[in-house]
């Protein structure tokens, strides 16, 4: 039985899911496919491109030859096992539109359509696909917090066309240790739903390995999905004090993680329901602290099993517009609006005593309308034990963007984060690692967190190479505090800055090349900063 904690929370939360709950059953109605024509597909045609349509004068040199030349076309049964419409099957405009949502998903390819032809007496679904250059590799320079970071190796996201994943980097740093990562992912395993994911990643902070089987949600209209992982950990957690690292510790060990979940209703409107257990068996060592007048609590050894039930209720849509991050290609956008409540409980692996519920609730609200798009998310956790609340975390996020005009790009994002623990550990940072360029890593820390990003991001149809060119403008403010201290605007952290943003989205994985220019107005430093992928997404 919860105890009589649980269940206050329960009632005072009780009017989000019920009137989520209700909106839900108002909703169940809607059709599986409202778009459909009746017609019967007789047969499918798959065109299959390379990355560069050479007959395109833009693409007339010899460097695009070359790189369809020695780029490995996607097999053509690749994409097919992603179609969610067949031959025989009656033709759906949603299915066909979220089958080339769901193309355009995978990180070999560069675009995708999906439309239906008549030739002659034959109804045929025509699917037309262009490839992204899958290999990248060799060195690279990332800069930021203060700290360089040199990268050799490479990553191949469409093995020899077949779709699979693999990828092996080594990290040298200027200050911390040096590491490597390996990756495999094999999608689609055995021809069917199933993926494969391996991975390996030695950098201190993160010391970590898993195996992982899952069924992932594949479409709107799938009913079931699960996921079983083993995870070893083996990582150095730092604690810092105002940019300063005060102590650290090893957490080694390792856990277990399955979770199914389920899917009615419409489709877009869903019912959910999931399981989730985790067992952990993590240990924490080789304690240090070099500050003597800081208190740290390290990490706790952890030996317990872990089950959580949810339900929720959530409406998805997906929409495909240009300009979010990135350049001239069509960016789909998941509009997810829902309503989520999690109960869990822990107990030790041994004795079978209790250690703590959990209760968390999660809502997102997504629109896009006129060209505004508002992406609005919000989670709160508590874990307690009785009448014993030893940890409290509320995260707000919302983003801002206006894509309305075809040269520019608004962006705002707003972040507040409160994570408020019995011990009075302050495990929320802000530095140039966490949101605010120009600092140093982990600048400084507390129990609450505000974060405000403006940039402005420009298209101005400049192309070298057939790779676009663009820029930004930017305005990073935050700061840290801790519970029971007031925030002023006079104590925020603040930077101005402007940065070049060149389109690489046929060509890697994070699709924009990022060079900024950033002023620290706190500490009166100027940083240059670059590396792949917009610094807020």
């Amino acid at each position: 039985m919860f105890d009589i904690r649980y269940w206050r929370y329960m009632i005072k939360q009780g009017i989000w899911v019920v009137v989520a709950v209700l909106w839900a059953a108002l909703s169940f109605a809607d059709a599986t496919d409202s778009a459909s024509c009746g017609v019967v597909i007789d047969s499918v045609i798959i065109d299959n491109r390379n990355i560069y349509d050479l007959d395109d004068p833009q693409y007339d040199h010899w460097i695009f030859r070359l790189a369809n030349a020695f780029n490995i076309k996607t097999k053509k049964w690749v994409i097919h096992q992603e179609l969610l419409l067949d031959k025989g099957d009656v033709y759906s405009e949603v299915l066909a539109e979220e089958t080339a949502h769901n193309l355009r998903s995978l990180p070999y390819i560069w675009n995708a359509g999906v439309c239906l032809r008549q030739v002659d007496s034959a109804t045929i679904l025509q699917v037309t696909t262009s490839d992204r250059w899958s290999l990248v590799g060799g060195p690279s320079v990332n800069r930021s917090a203060g700290e360089t970071t040199y990268q050799l190796g490479f990553e191949e996201t469409n093995f020899l066309g077949y779709g699979h994943f693999v990828g092996v980097n080594v990290f040298v740093r200027d200050f911390d240790d040096d590491f490597y990562s390996l990756a495999y992912v094999y999608p689609r395993l055995f021809g069917g739903g199933l993926t494969f994911d391996g991975y390996r990643n030695t950098a201190p902070g993160i010391g970590i390995s898993w195996l992982q089987v899952s069924l992932p949600w594949l479409s709107l209209s799938q009913r079931y999905s699960f996921l079983t992982a083993y995870e070893h950990t083996d990582r150095r957690n730092d604690y810092y004090r105002d940019g300063v690292i005060v102590a650290q510790d090893e957490v080694r060990g390792d856990d277990f993680v399955g979770k199914v979940s389920q899917r009615l209703g419409g489709y877009h409107y869903k019912f959910l329901t999931a399981l989730y257990y985790k067992y952990m068996d993590v240990r924490s060592c080789n304690r240090r602290q070099y500050a003597d007048d800081v208190s740290v609590t390290f990490s706790s050894d952890s030996l317990y099993h872990f089950a959580e039930g949810q339900v929720g209720v959530e409406h998805i849509q997906y929409i495909k517009t240009r300009r979010i991050n990135m350049f001239s290609r069509d960016e789909d956008v998941d509009l997810v609006t829902g309503v989520y409540l999690k109960l869990g409980r822990a107990w030790n692996a041994g004795s079978g005593a209790k250690l703590y519920d959990k209760f968390t609730l999660e809502a997102h609200l997504d629109r896009y309308w006129r060209r505004h798009l508002l992406l609005i998310d919000y989670e709160r956790n508590e874990w307690y034990n009785g009448e014993v609340s030893f940890r409290k975390r509320q995260d707000v996020s919302i983003r801002y963007y206006y894509n309305g005009l075809k040269w520019l790009t608004p962006l705002v994002s707003i972040q507040h984060t409160r994570d408020i623990r019995l011990d009075r550990m302050r495990f929320l940072y802000l530095g140039g690692n966490e949101g605010i360029r120009g600092y140093p890593r982990n600048y400084c820390n507390g129990e609450k967190r505000l974060l405000i990003n403006v940039e402005p991001r420009f298209f101005p149809g400049i192309r070298v190479m057939a790779h676009e060119v663009g820029a930004a403008m930017f305005v990073d403010l935050g700061q840290c505090w801790n519970h029971g201290e007031t925030l002023e605007m006079s104590d925020l952290n603040w930077t101005i800055g402007a940065g070049i943003r060149i389109g690489a989205e046929r060509i890697a994985q994070e699709e924009v090349l990022r060079i900024d220019l950033a002023y620290a107005g706190r500490s009166k430093t100027w940083e240059i900063s670059f590396g792949m992928g917009q610094f807020i997404n």
